[in-house]
C-alpha cells in the first residue's frame, strides 16, 4: 500500500513537472525574439535632447554601427548633426558611462541629471551598455530623477 503511494505520488510529480516543461518550452517558442543585431550592421534611430525648460535639440535621425545609446549621442553631438559638446565620465565601480554634460548642461544644477529613455521607457543600465535597436526612440532629458 505504501508503495503504491508513493508510486502515484511519483506519477503525478512527473506529470506536473512535465505540464510545466512543456509550457515554459512553449512560451520560448512561441515569444517573439528582439531582432538579433550582427556585429558592425548599421542602426538607424532618432535622438533628441531635451533640456526641460523648453529647449529640445534634435530630433536627429541617425544611422550608426556604434550602436549604444551612448554611441547616438556622440554622433548626434558632430558637426553634421547637432553640433554640441558632450562631457562623459567612466565609473570603474559601475563598469559604464555616466554623462556629465551636454550642451553645456551640466548635471547637479538644480539637482538635475542627465537621462535617457528610449521609446519612453527608462532604462537601468548604462549608456554605453544598451544596445540600440532599428527605428528606436532615445530621448536624453535633464531633470531631477524620481528616485530623489
Amino acid at each position: 500500500m505504501k508503495i503504491d503511494k508513493a508510486l502515484g505520488a511519483a506519477i503525478i510529480a512527473i506529470i506536473i513537472l512535465g505540464s510545466l516543461t512543456g509550457g515554459f518550452a512553449y512560451l520560448n517558442l512561441t515569444a517573439t525574439p528582439k531582432e538579433v543585431l550582427k556585429e558592425g550592421a548599421e542602426i538607424s534611430a532618432t535622438i533628441s535632447i531635451n533640456f526641460t525648460n523648453g529647449n529640445v535639440l534634435g530630433p536627429y535621425n541617425i544611422t550608426t554601427k556604434n550602436a549604444t545609446v551612448y554611441g547616438f549621442l556622440l554622433e548626434a553631438a558632430k558637426p553634421e548633426n547637432g553640433n554640441f559638446t558632450v562631457k562623459a565620465t567612466y565609473w570603474g565601480s559601475y563598469d559604464s558611462m555616466f554623462v556629465d554634460s551636454i550642451a553645456g548642461a551640466e548635471g547637479g544644477q538644480d539637482g538635475k541629471w542627465w537621462q535617457y529613455y528610449v521609446n519612453g521607457e527608462l532604462p537601468m543600465v548604462g549608456c554605453d551598455k544598451y544596445i540600440v535597436q532599428n527605428n528606436d526612440y532615445i530621448e536624453w532629458k535633464f531633470e531631477v530623477p524620481a528616485w530623489g
